[in-house]
């Protein structure tokens, strides 16, 4: 299991990060100089826009995509963008984002309130992420980890952040 730390800055969070073993998770502008020393994964934002309220912006996450390439830096995984909470909505937005995106990076698909197994086409993604509404991914979120590795996927589980769900 690898864990990620979502946009540490400080020097002082690079030290824990490190002596845990732990990653970054970034997403919003991050730090060139720390992302050689932990490994990293790019969110897409989609989750900061919902919560603030406003329209999705990819702006920073393209540039955090160039930035890895300009850097010659394979994250982990990136998070092909979605729509949080949307289902159906979120998979037709990130089957479009596909074709944006390089394909040198692993991608995640953000599964979302409303998505079945059934809906998605593995083949076409290298790990799922489960996002979602708290509630939704605490009912949902065995059964996709389940899916993932029955089709040799990884996942990951966004916003696990307190004791409690990493505990679950």
């Amino acid at each position: 299991m690898q864990v990620y730390w979502g946009n540490a800055g400080k020097h002082s969070d690079i030290t824990i990060i490190q002596e845990n073993g732990w990653g970054i998770m970034y997403s919003g502008n991050w730090n060139k100089k720390n992302s050689r020393l932990v490994p990293i994964a790019l969110d897409n934002g989609a989750f900061t826009s919902y919560r603030q309220n406003k329209p999705y912006d990819s702006s920073w996450f393209l540039r955090n995509i160039q930035h890895c390439i300009d850097l010659n830096i394979v994250p982990d995984f990136i998070i092909v963008p979605d729509i949080v909470g949307a289902g159906e909505d979120s998979l037709s937005f990130s089957l479009e984002w596909m074709q944006k995106l390089c394909n040198e990076f692993p991608k995640y698909l953000a599964v979302q309130d409303g998505m079945t197994i059934d809906m998605i086409p593995c083949e076409l993604f290298d790990g799922i992420f489960i996002g979602g509404t708290i509630s939704w991914k605490m009912r949902m979120g065995e059964m996709w980890v389940n899916y993932a590795h029955e089709n040799n996927m990884k996942c990951h589980i966004g916003r696990v952040g307190t004791y409690e769900r990493i505990r679950w």
